[in-house]
């Protein structure tokens, strides 16, 4: 029988700067993007906040790049902003000024669904990895290529597997939505996702219990 193992790598390394300011700041800005047909992306900001503050808010994209952006003025709770047209690559964020230093951004890159599919809408949690070989499968959960080392300690413990192929990438939302999902293997539902990294990210442990797996 096939194992789903999720590797819970040192996440709460790689939150972005200020992301404890974030916590208990009176606002907050979410960042979704997905890729258009062409190859070109698409980036939406939705920003909130409970009106303690009336502070401009700057979108940072490759017209307007950091460190100032682009300058949108005071907004609205709830107010929402798209660009269409980005290189992959780009840097897509904004901040209120308030709060110079806690910058929400993505990369636009492939790991991003299509536009139009399931994630519309949805807040993006972080980035799973699918990965194949000799039959198995396995699923992790990391910002950066999961190394050999940690594939092998945590995939399947004392086999010495490796992957032989990264078969997919992309960022799970919280509605659920993970463009590997076409693949058809089966894994955690968000929820039972969100559960292990929060408990883990809190965890600092260099070597991060594997979660069971999915026992349907």
């Amino acid at each position: 029988m096939k194992r789903i193992v999720l590797l819970l790598s040192l996440l709460v390394l790689a939150l972005p700067t200020g992301a404890v300011l974030a916590q208990a700041a009176p606002y907050d800005i979410q960042v979704t993007g997905c890729e258009e047909p062409g190859g070109t992306f698409t980036g939406t900001i939705t920003a909130h906040h409970d009106g303690s503050f009336w502070t401009d808010l700057h979108v940072i994209d490759e017209n307007h790049p950091g460190p100032w952006g682009q300058c949108m003025g005071p907004v609205a709770d709830g107010w929402t902003h798209t660009v269409t047209g980005m290189a992959e690559g780009t840097q897509f964020g904004a901040y209120f000024w308030v709060y110079p230093g806690d910058v929400r951004s993505i990369t636009l890159d492939s790991s991003l669904p299509a536009c139009g599919s399931g994630s519309s809408g949805a807040k993006p949690l972080f980035d799973m990895w699918l990965l194949t070989g000799g039959g198995k499968y396995c699923i992790l959960v990391s910002e950066t290529h999961p190394s050999a080392e940690r594939q092998s300690a945590l995939c399947f413990p004392g086999e010495g597997w490796v992957a032989e192929q990264v078969l997919c990438k992309g960022t799970l939302y919280d509605n659920d939505f993970w463009k590997c999902d076409i693949h058809g293997k089966e894994r955690l539902h968000v929820d039972d996702l969100m559960r292990y990294y929060e408990r883990h990210k809190i965890e600092v442990d260099d070597e991060p219990p594997a979660a069971p797996a999915d026992p349907r």
